[in-house]
């Protein structure tokens, strides 16, 4: 039924011949609540927040005398319907009302769209779109929720090309793009010959030497336990050495101490990655990057 390809503007003719002959009853009580946000950190965003989503939904149906059985609400992009939960409303409800914000929380692509509207029609099951006032039980509002989806496509495609360039741009100018790695910070300058906002990316000390401790413990020490000491001492007044394995401060210039008993050092010595606790994943990664002989010898 659904498509996996976008169409490029809506099949208003398709959908007249779908609906025209389909019959709606009235008087339906019962009521699902649908929220969706694309990503995490849309969901901060108090207009389009999945709380704000459901809040708007329950006054909706308090208003309408609704009677709600099910609360749907997801972090997935409007352009992926295989992956939306939406879709199992078709094969679990009829006669019930779906509340949704607007359109765009429905789907960004508009032909999945289109046919999900048709099927919800034959299962009398009777859309509101609060936002844009909309109900889909007439030919009318359905042309207008379609044209506002397909809208919502456009202006999303516009704003993604223009985050897209101004990505390339940023790292055509040398600015860093994306998480800053651990051992790192971010400095945000100027582009002199562009006047663009770039953000560089130099060494952060502390995080430095704490890569330097680790790699010490994991790969063992060229500078003698000495300069162990002294890079403890730089960062932390504890250095008290709590291994759950029993290992000692002379297993340190050999090293070979496994991921696990780094994790308990660090950790109860109050040395973090960035006032997290450590877990072996990101100790793992931190070895592997540095695991070329020259990068050994460099830091330590």
């Amino acid at each position: 039924m659904f498509k996996s390809n976008q169409s490029v503007e809506p099949n208003m003719n398709k959908l007249i011949s779908s609906i025209q002959n389909i019959k709606l009853s009235n008087n339906i009580l019962n009521a699902v609540l649908y929220g969706r946000c694309s990503t995490p950190s849309q969901n901060t965003d108090k207009q389009k927040s999945l709380e704000t989503q459901i809040g708007i939904g329950r006054m909706y149906c308090t208003m309408n005398n609704f009677t709600i059985i099910e609360e749907i609400s997801e972090v997935v992009s409007g352009h992926n319907s295989s992956k939306q939960s939406y879709l199992q409303i078709l094969d679990r409800y009829s006669s019930i009302n779906l509340i949704i914000a607007d359109p765009s929380r429905l789907s960004r692509n508009v032909s999945n769209a289109q046919d999900f509207i048709v099927e919800c029609l034959k299962k009398n099951i009777i859309i509101h779109f609060i936002r844009d006032n909309l109900i889909l039980d007439s030919l009318h509002d359905c042309k207008r929720a379609i044209n506002s989806i397909y809208d919502a496509f456009i202006e999303s495609s516009i704003m993604s090309k223009r985050i897209s360039s101004a990505i390339r741009i940023r790292r055509q100018l040398g600015s860093h793009i994306g998480k800053i790695p651990f051992g790192y910070t971010a400095e945000h300058t100027i582009d002199k010959k562009t006047g663009i906002r770039i953000r560089k990316i130099k060494e952060n000390n502390k995080e430095q030497i704490i890569i330097k401790i680790i790699c010490s413990m994991f790969y063992g020490t060229k500078n003698g336990m000495a300069s162990f000491y002294k890079m403890l001492h730089s960062i932390s007044k504890n250095t008290t050495l709590n291994f759950v394995s029993g290992e000692t401060f002379s297993t340190i210039y050999y090293g070979n101490i496994n991921l696990e008993s780094i994790m308990h050092f660090l950790n109860e010595n109050n040395i973090l990655n960035r006032d997290e606790y450590w877990k072996k994943s990101s100790l793992s990664f931190i070895v592997r990057k540095y695991k070329d002989t020259v990068n050994i010898n460099r830091l330590l």
